[in-house]
């Protein structure tokens, strides 16, 4: 390996593409007459809303699965947002120098709400936390549900989501069904054994 991109990686790519000079690509760590030089870390900026995955050129198709056993369910995958403005002491992202404070596409410019020809019956939204803007839920499911897209999603949310009884229905009925739930209790004295 001759370089790594540290934290999202969309923008330093365009960067290389052109052949500029690695020193100037911030977030960039490579080699150099045997060490590792590490360049400045790139400031996070907003989601980009024009980089859309073009799924017809995947030579291969992602399966549900589990150690090697494949369950025969077409997966996909999508982000439409990035960070958490939450730092909650039991989650890996909160520990994460690069996480944004909560970062998303445009509701109307995002892959998730088409009727793309893409396989998968379920899909995995690969965002820190979905459910950082429940107004922008909403948004989305009102688009998916406008447009009959019939598909199942993954997300990962947080227990606030309960202060929005009328949104989670929304979800439901859009297809949201798996909700990977975190919370931040309040630190508590420890019980004596």
């Amino acid at each position: 390996m001759d370089a790594i991109v540290r934290g999202d990686g969309e923008e330093a790519v365009e960067e290389l593409l052109p052949g500029e000079a690695l020193d100037g690509i911030t977030g960039l760590s490579f080699r150099r007459n045997g060490g590792i030089v590490h360049n400045p870390n790139r400031t996070p900026g907003h989601i980009s809303d024009d980089l859309l995955p073009a799924r017809h050129l995947r030579k291969e198709s992602y399966q549900l699965g589990l150690e090697g056993v494949e369950a025969g369910i077409l997966i996909d995958t999508v982000s439409s947002s990035r960070g958490c403005p939450f730092n909650c002491r039991f989650c890996s992202f909160s520990r994460n120098p690069w996480a944004r404070s909560g970062s998303g596409r445009p509701v109307h410019r995002s892959p998730w709400s088409m009727s793309s020809p893409d396989p998968g019956p379920i899909v995995g939204f690969t965002d820190d936390l979905f459910t950082f803007d429940m107004d922008r839920v909403d948004r989305i499911c009102d688009l998916i549900l406008a447009r009959g897209v019939r598909k199942k999603y993954v997300i990962n949310a947080r227990l606030e989501i309960a202060q929005r009884p009328e949104v989670l229905r929304k979800m439901e009925e859009a297809g949201f069904f798996m909700l990977m739930l975190g919370s931040n209790p309040p630190r508590t004295e420890r019980l004596p054994p």
